[in-house]
C-alpha cells in the first residue's frame, strides 16, 4: 500500500471501542500509511455534515463509525454516498457489521 489514507473514526460515545477495532484492522496490513482523526460524542446531523465536508476536501478518506442510533447511522451512510466525492471516500458502519455477525 503506497497511498496515504485519511482515516476518520466517528463515534456517538467515547470512541474507545472504535479505536480498538481500528488498531486490530490496521495490524492486518503492512505499510498502511494513514493520518487519523477521531470524533467522539457525535450525535447530530450537523456534526456529521462537518466531518463529511472535511473528508471531501482530502483524498483517500475512510470513515469508520460506531453510531448506534439507527436514524443517525442511516444519515451518515446516505451522506457518504452523495456525489461529488471523486476523491475516494469510503465508509464502514462497524456496528452494522457486528450486528449482522451476531444477528442482533
Amino acid at each position: 500500500m503506497n497511498q496515504k489514507y485519511n482515516v476518520y473514526l466517528v463515534s456517538d460515545s467515547t470512541g474507545e471501542t472504535l479505536d480498538r477495532i481500528f488498531l486490530s484492522l490496521k495490524s492486518q496490513f503492512s505499510n498502511f500509511e494513514y493520518e487519523k482523526k477521531e470524533f467522539a460524542f457525535v450525535r447530530t446531523e450537523q456534526q456529521i455534515d462537518k466531518i463529511i465536508k472535511e473528508c471531501n476536501e482530502v483524498e483517500n478518506s475512510l470513515i469508520l463509525y460506531t453510531i448506534v442510533e439507527t436514524k443517525l447511522a442511516k444519515y451518515i451512510s446516505n451522506q457518504t454516498q452523495k456525489k461529488p466525492h471523486g476523491r475516494g471516500l469510503l465508509e464502514l458502519a462497524v456496528c452494522a457489521c457486528i450486528k449482522k455477525m451476531y444477528k442482533v
